[in-house]
């Protein structure tokens, strides 16, 4: 296998360190939130329009825009002259600053730089307000091999002046407005990881006291076990996000590679049985500790050791496993730890040493369980704590024996360095997650040349999804489909975040529709693992088909490839606004529901969905942000419900035959039958315009 791993050092990132750079500049093109004195201090750069990227790339550019209007992903040549450092870098920005929104006292630092072997460079930035980092404000700009900047993606906040604020309250009186927000919860506050931050918040950007918690909600199909609570700096609790991680660490401090020193490597073998009854023979690195006679479950070089999960996340101890016998360790670990090698040999291959790209230490831990002790049936990353990339499993399953469920897992640690940050929510969730099945699995075809049949978990004896029919695990195959979720107003518990899972399977349908047109693994591995370098965190799918058409342009695979991506992203409804794409999309033997309610409505705690007349929900969606509510489902005789939770009390309109009765109805509605069908009539307080049937199928009920 060796062999096989080092023919793809031709794609190897070297990832350069580099010390803090910031950079700020004054811009003229948003003069209006800037003082209006000293005028001479603006960019006086003349700024480019797209026609002139045009004529400057001979009609040839991929671009992206905000919903506001702003660059968010330019595929092509801006600058006309080659840059050879960071500084230049950042400076090549001056053009097209009206493009991307920068405004003046704009000021950005930055975190790390790549090349690979073509010669390409990749810098990454983060954006800042004074002292402070705007969250997941990230910008990446790529320079051919002559220096020439020919790309950049962008997740900054656009207008950004130059106030600060200073904090009004303490790092405690921040955790006790999370307190007050989730009373009644059972939280674990991380105080020695609460941080400083700038967020944008209904529109505004907003200095806060970053709180970190337990995630209360964490899930097998919710894997960030993490809370990160925004506190504004004047006292009002804002938001929350579920994280991965404990904020970013300097992990010096932690000095996780002590723990390796003075070990003593080994080897040892195995027979082991899978969950399919078949056996297989392990070689496996241990490390023996002369100190106290006993072998542990660790590896040498590459530094991952393996650990006890309730000691490390409850009680903040790590117990290693350890033995005094190397051969008596469980199949499930040994299983588990083959496949963790495998997957850090892949990145290593490409340059990325472990999670971060440097090399940090790996923990594995197992007894993945609640505070309470219940094991949780789950594999999940759970970011860097302590100077660890933490891993968590269990033996109440076998997804550790998938190559691509580990894979998977190693990846969302690779992702949220990369990007330096992560949305976990709506579409920018839902592509971070495909990510992840996406290169977990292929990392399980670059082992094993004959898996072809685009399953995720399939070896663990509990398939989980399927990427070339998402539809068999109630997944879209493209928006609009049947299951899709559109972008949630409140994404949190009662939508999957905005459908981060459900709406995985975009995504990786695209990923299995290139394998389809025939473009060989090592390219897709390519295609995919190049595009991750360039993505930001508050990607939208028009992002994502322009950077992997530029990932498609720097391996020089062609025009036709090119072109081939934008065609599937075209087919899938992935190209411009989700929403309306969503609208006319169809199934043979289906039919849509869709209607609209008032903006006040259009939040996560408003759930409809399609339930037969025995009550058994089919469908469930959410208001997307402008209130429309479609769903597409087989032909059949349904209900359409609607739950709303005010002050505890439930309200479900169902059709009057179902045995759903009205608990207390709101005032203003009322049936009538036509054609069959029962209608809902409103006061137009709930409903605009009553309910419509877009695609008029005579089974279909709605009441």
């Amino acid at each position: 296998m060796k062999s096989k791993v080092g023919r793809c050092r031709e794609v190897l990132l070297l990832l350069l360190v580099f010390s803090l750079v910031i950079v700020s500049f004054s811009w003229t093109s948003f003069a209006e939130n800037s003082p209006e004195e000293e005028p001479h201090s603006y960019n006086t750069t003349k700024q480019l329009t797209e026609e002139d990227i045009l004529e400057m790339n001979n009609g040839s550019a991929v671009f992206s825009y905000s919903e506001d209007g702003y660059l968010t992903t330019l595929i092509g040549k801006y600058y006309d002259k080659p840059v050879h450092d960071v500084e230049e870098a950042i400076l090549s920005l001056n053009g097209i600053a009206s493009l991307l929104g920068l405004s003046a006292g704009a000021e950005f630092f930055a975190v790390y730089g790549s090349t690979d072997i073509r010669g390409y460079t990749y810098y990454t930035l983060e954006q800042r307000l004074g002292s402070l980092t705007i969250y997941c404000a990230t910008l990446k700009i790529v320079l051919d091999p002559e220096g020439y900047p020919v790309a950049v993606s962008s997740s900054l906040v656009p207008n950004v002046g130059y106030e600060e604020d200073r904090p009004s309250i303490t790092d405690e009186e921040a955790a006790e407005a999370v307190r007050w927000e989730y009373a009644g919860e059972s939280l674990t506050f991380y105080p020695e990881a609460t941080d400083h931050m700038a967020i944008v918040f209904e529109g505004q950007t907003v200095n806060c006291v970053v709180v970190y918690t337990n995630n209360p909600d964490v899930s097998p199909s919710f894997d960030m076990p993490y809370l990160a609570h925004f506190v504004a700096f004047e006292g009002s609790y804002l938001s929350c996000t579920p994280t991965s991680s404990l904020t970013r660490q300097n992990t010096d401090v932690w000095k996780t590679e002590d723990y390796f020193e003075g070990l003593v490597p080994d080897l040892f073998g195995k027979t082991v049985t899978m969950v399919d009854g078949t056996r297989k023979t392990l070689i496996l690195p241990v490390a023996y500790n002369p100190s106290d006679g006993l072998y542990y479950l660790a590896d040498m070089e590459r530094h991952i050791i393996f650990a006890d999960y309730p000691s490390f996340a409850y009680g903040n101890e790590l117990d290693f496993w350890a033995n005094s016998d190397k051969r008596d360790w469980p199949d499930y670990l040994l299983l588990a730890y083959d496949n963790f090698i495998k997957v850090y040999d892949f990145y290593a291959e490409r340059g990325i040493y472990s999670v971060d790209g440097f090399g940090i230490p790996i923990l594995v831990t197992s007894g993945l369980c609640e505070p309470d002790g219940t094991p949780q049936d789950n594999a999940c990353y759970y970011g860097i704590n302590n100077g660890w990339a933490c891993f968590g499993i269990t033996d109440i399953n076998h997804y550790a024996e998938g190559l691509d469920v580990i894979g998977h897992e190693f990846t969302h640690g690779v992702t949220t360095n990369s990007m330096q940050g992560m949305i976990y929510e709506n579409y920018a969730g839902a592509i971070n997650e495909s990510y992840c099945d996406i290169m977990g699995n292929l990392i399980e075809e670059y082992y094993d040349q004959s898996e072809e049949d685009w399953l995720i978990a399939e070896d663990t004896g509990t398939t989980l999804r399927s990427m070339s029919s998402p539809i068999q695990y109630d997944q879209p195959e493209y928006a609009g489909d049947v299951y899709f979720i559109p972008a949630a107003t409140s994404p949190g518990r009662d939508n999957d975040n905005g459908g981060v899972h459900v709406n995985s399977s975009l995504t990786n349908r695209v990923a299995y529709q290139i394998h389809e047109a025939g473009l060989p693994v090592e390219d897709q591995i390519r295609l995919w693992g190049i595009s991750i370098e360039m993505l930001t965190p508050r990607a939208t799918y028009n992002d994502l088909c322009a950077v992997l058409m530029g990932s498609a342009k720097i391996l020089g695979l062609g025009d036709v490839w090119e072109d081939r991506i934008y065609d599937i992203f075209k087919e899938n409804g992935l190209i411009g606004q989700l929403e309306w794409n969503a609208l006319s999309a169809k199934r043979p033997g289906c039919a849509r529901v869709s209607f609209r309610v008032p903006e006040e409505y259009a939040d996560s705690s408003q759930a409809f969905y399609l339930t037969s007349s025995f009550g058994y929900i089919h469908y469930e969606t959410f208001p997307s942000p402008s209130g429309l509510v479609t769903i597409l489902a087989p032909a059949t005789e349904y209900a359409l419900v609607l739950e709303i939770r005010e002050k505890s009390l439930v309200f479900r309109i169902a059709e009057k035959r179902s045995r759903f009765a009205f608990d207390r109805p709101p005032v203003g509605w009322a049936y009538r039958a036509e054609n069959g069908r029962y209608i809902v009539e409103t006061d137009n307080r709930l409903l605009e315009g009553g309910v419509e049937i877009l695609s008029g199928i005579e089974k279909m009920i709605v009441a």
